[in-house]
């Protein structure tokens, strides 16, 4: 088939595919977080100590982590649910208003009194970031927070098309509740798509597609990633450590290498050459490849088209969420050039 053809044909399947989110619902379980930009500029050093003192003009607000996931789920047309935990305080009620604002339903969020909501604080001078500051407490959150979390999820997995975690380590992901999820997703017929850290890697033994970056891959692998050779071993040897289906590695503006039980693994180069800011563009990745999977689509087709909103996240500056008709056009735009 001459490579024009091929281009059209794999662009029609991509928009089509697009097309086809708007018939799906995803849950969405994981660590929320409130991410808040403070803009300004910095032309002068601080005599309290060696610091650049940033004037600030602007502060921005958005949602993070798992919330990310479920804005970007929502923006390219699906519905989904969002199951996570706040804290009560100022940053969680900011964050609430964020969500309810993105049309998104905040009921199986839990509020814990004893926890603050996790925030990132990120200073920006000149257009570059300078610090972050966190607000955090990455402790377990309480049992009976998490066996509440399973009782809606199996209320809930009969109304959902599949299930995508995003887990920050900062206390919701525990092995109880994977267990308990992973046992229902089988048990109902459901894809799991799954954000993990290294450390919690155990806990996610028979999901359907886990989504490190090279870094991560190589902590849960043990194989220090260096070339083609050892991104294929990691991505086995993550797949037979975690009886995983499938291990897709992003790397940065290396693209992605996709690891399945085939004797090949599939790089996919990145589709951006312009990268203002990588923040979020994990939460766009596994939104795009949960709604792919929970589509019915090949997994090879699902990790292509969520190459493609990741060149679009990338291009943007803060944690942001791909639109259907801006990740519509970047296709088209792509086929064409």
């Amino acid at each position: 088939m001459p490579k024009k053809r091929a281009t059209e044909n794999n662009q029609s399947k991509w928009l089509d595919m697009l097309e086809s989110f708007k018939n799906l619902r995803i849950l969405v379980v994981g660590d929320v977080m409130l991410d808040e930009y403070a803009w300004g500029s910095a032309t002068r050093i601080s005599p309290e100590a060696p610091v650049p003192v940033v004037v600030v003009k602007e502060r921005t607000f958005n949602a993070g982590g798992a919330a990310n996931t479920v804005a970007n789920i929502m923006s390219l047309g699906a519905k989904a649910d969002l199951m996570g935990v706040a804290g009560r305080d100022p940053n969680g009620n900011i964050l609430k208003g964020i969500l309810a604002k993105k049309g998104i339903d905040t009921k199986n969020l839990a509020i814990d009194p004893s926890r603050p909501t996790t925030s990132k604080v990120r200073i920006i001078a000149q257009g570059q970031q300078v610090m972050r500051a966190d607000q955090e407490f990455t402790g377990a959150v309480n049992e009976c927070v998490t066996s509440k979390m399973l009782k809606r999820i199996e209320r809930m997995i009969n109304d959902v098309d599949g299930i995508a975690i995003s887990d920050y380590d900062k206390g919701v992901i525990r092995p109880k509740l994977m267990s308990g999820l992973i046992n229902l997703a089988k048990q109902h017929g459901k894809i799991v798509a799954a954000d993990l850290k290294p450390k919690n890697a155990e806990w996610f033994r028979g999901v359907s597609i886990l989504t490190p970056n090279r870094m991560e891959a190589t902590q849960i692998s043990g194989i220090e990633i260096t070339d083609k050779n050892s991104l294929y071993a990691a991505g086995q040897a993550i797949r037979d450590r975690l009886n995983a289906a499938a291990v897709l590695i992003t790397l940065g503006e290396g693209g992605m290498a996709l690891i399945t039980d085939s004797a090949e693994m599939l790089m996919i180069p990145a589709m951006s050459t312009q990268v203002y800011d990588v923040t979020g563009a994990g939460d766009t990745v596994l939104a795009v490849v949960a709604l792919g999977l929970s589509g019915g689509h090949s997994v090879s087709d699902s990790v292509n088209l969520a190459n493609y909103a990741a060149g679009v996240v990338v291009r943007k500056r803060g944690t942001t969420a791909v639109d259907a008709v801006e990740l519509a056009g970047f296709i088209r735009r792509k086929a064409s050039s």
